[in-house]
């Protein structure tokens, strides 16, 4: 997932609020946008057999300033809301990535080595598919790179928990 200034507000001051988030509560609700990754598929892929899925994040420009709305009910399957816990605070967002630890790392991540892991687009490579204004997938890492690799800098990894993925509305 690309990820930068999100409603406003920098990233410096997204991971400060979300690492508190996780001391105080146990986990954080990372908020997010746009057409792929739907709750759903990503709750499709992280229950396949393989062991732990991470979120891995790579830091970018941006200037995404809409309304600093705080989500107030989340949703697993779109039917049966939830409260927000109030130490937790999902700001701008349409969904949420339940994590519980956000870490530092300095890595680059292959996405010609990655394949689409869910969906219509599934076993493509990530580097035809992560283009353009899709920024998140669903990849599984492979042993077959293409001959021209695609490396992209993951600054940020964060361990996805159970529910894993939920509808927001404020």
């Amino acid at each position: 997932m690309k990820v930068g200034i999100h409603a406003g507000e920098s990233l410096e001051d997204i991971l400060e609020r979300k690492r508190r988030e996780i001391d105080d509560v146990g986990f954080a609700m990372w908020g997010y946008g746009g057409s792929s990754c739907h709750p759903a598929r990503v709750r499709d892929y992280v229950q396949r057999p393989g062991g732990p899925v991470n979120l891995v994040m790579q830091e970018i420009t941006s200037n995404h300033n809409a309304a600093q709305v705080r989500a107030r009910e989340y949703s697993v399957d779109g039917e049966t809301w939830e409260e927000v816990p109030a130490d937790i605070n999902v700001l701008g967002s349409k969904y949420a990535l339940f994590i519980s630890s956000l870490d530092d790392v300095e890595t680059v991540l292959d996405l010609s080595a990655t394949r689409v892991g869910v969906g219509n687009q599934q076993g493509r490579v990530g580097k035809e598919y992560i283009r353009g204004h899709v920024d998140k997938a669903c990849l599984d890492v492979v042993d077959a790179t293409t001959e021209d690799a695609a490396g992209i800098k993951i600054s940020l990894a964060a361990p996805l928990i159970s529910p894993y993925a939920a509808f927001l509305r404020s």
